[in-house]
């Protein structure tokens, strides 16, 4: 009876002398990538270690953005396809580069691009810095319609700019062939960007007012005028780290001339630390102030006095 596995290199038919000297060959080339620390399982603890390295965001206590902040950019991708019906998940810019270079330089080294990660987790290749292009100092707000950079990671992430250009045939988008995306490190006219307001039916009255984080809005290229866009489901690029979306920059419209779920994002920043309360008689043009302890036990003391009432 023939056996399923008949045909092997220990069975001389054939090719076998062959067979014998490619198992050779494969078992030396493993040997002397282990030896040079060549090997994906050697590799992903460098990788771990800098490039997937935890990041803190930055705690803003009056809500809004400033200049200097570590901040994530997050597409909700979840929300809008139960609405419409399509399969793309919430997903956040990130940085990606080749593996070699990764391991080889313990950061992000050009040529580097940028996809749309599924993994949410504030790190080195998901995170960056909001950096004035204009003069404006570290801790002010920044305002729509005001350009700034953004900026990786001091370090592992390798100080680079997130850049974009004009479509050109030999430079575009791998699928969408729309403008590619990428981060450069020096930085010029081709890395600012702007934050444009969500509803375009407000957003004269809302340039030059300083931009809240965690909401929608709009990130706009200056250059080109076009948005930064996540691509759907369909466009997926196989990286390092899983399969993820393809980010390029392009306006997608409605009907009603308002941008589509693929240019809305959110500046994720970090909580605050305290918890913020409103007093009764604080009108929405006044700033929320922060409770203190004092305050939260006389507020306590208000809710018991009345329950007590109540009770009576």
């Amino acid at each position: 009876m023939i056996g399923k596995n008949t045909y092997q290199p220990s069975v001389r038919i054939a090719n076998w002398f062959e067979d014998l000297q490619l198992e050779e060959s494969n078992v030396k080339d493993f040997l002397l990538k282990k030896e040079n620390g060549q090997l994906l399982m050697q590799k992903r603890p460098i990788v771990n270690e800098n490039i997937l390295k935890r990041v803190d965001l930055t705690v803003v206590n009056d809500g809004l953005i400033h200049f200097g902040d570590i901040i994530q950019l997050t597409c909700p991708g979840e929300e809008v396809s139960k609405i419409i019906g399509r399969s793309r998940q919430c997903s956040t810019l990130a940085a990606h580069c080749s593996l070699d270079l990764m391991c080889q330089n313990a950061k992000l080294t050009e040529p580097c691009t940028v996809t749309g990660s599924h993994d949410l987790t504030p790190n080195v290749r998901t995170s960056f810095i909001v950096t004035s292009c204009d003069g404006t100092p570290t801790g002010q707000p920044l305002r729509y319609i005001q350009p700034f950079y953004l900026k990786t990671m001091d370090g592992s992430g390798g100080n680079l700019f997130l850049e974009s250009d004009k479509f050109d045939f030999m430079k575009c988008a791998y699928q969408t062939r729309h403008q590619e995306v990428r981060l450069v490190s020096n930085p010029s006219y081709l890395t600012e960007w702007r934050i444009v307001y969500f509803n375009p039916l407000l957003r004269m009255e809302y340039e030059f007012m300083p931009v809240s984080a965690n909401i929608q809005v709009i990130v706009n290229h200056v250059y080109t005028n076009q948005n930064l866009c996540v691509e759907d489901g369909a466009t997926l690029i196989r990286t390092a780290f899983s399969m993820e979306y393809e980010i390029s920059v392009h306006t997608y419209l409605n009907s009603h001339k308002a941008e589509e779920h693929n240019n809305h994002w959110i500046l994720v920043t970090a909580p605050p630390g305290k918890e913020i309360i409103m007093p009764p008689h604080l009108t929405d043009d006044m700033p929320f102030q922060e409770a203190s302890e004092e305050t939260s036990e006389e507020l306590t003391m208000e809710k018991n006095d009345c329950v007590c009432e109540k009770d009576n």
